[in-house]
């Protein structure tokens, strides 16, 4: 794995105020290393399970006032989305 972990500044995101302001620095700073981490962790586990998985990544699209408090990124078997079956997920950043 090529992925190099999170930092301070990465959790010290969830004290930004604001919905706009948190959300800029959620999708510049931590889904691109979401993006990383989970598509080798997603390759990972294609070839052990022998079946194609999906990563999916937290977009919060349907916020409008309150900024997340958490994201996260999560694996599973269907690329339409992971909640309808068992799925691998990191719910811990925030």
């Amino acid at each position: 794995m090529s992925f190099s972990g999170f930092d301070n500044e990465d959790f010290a995101i969830f004290s930004i105020e604001g919905l706009d302001h948190r959300m800029k620095a959620l999708q510049e700073r931590l889904q691109p290393k979401f993006a990383e981490l989970g598509e080798e962790l997603a390759a990972d586990l294609s070839a052990k399970l022998g079946n194609e998985m999906f990563l999916h990544i937290a977009k919060h699209a349907r916020r409008t006032v309150n900024p997340p408090d958490n994201t996260w990124l999560a694996i599973a078997d269907s690329k339409r989305g992971y909640k309808k079956t068992p799925a691998f997920s990191n719910r811990t950043m925030g």
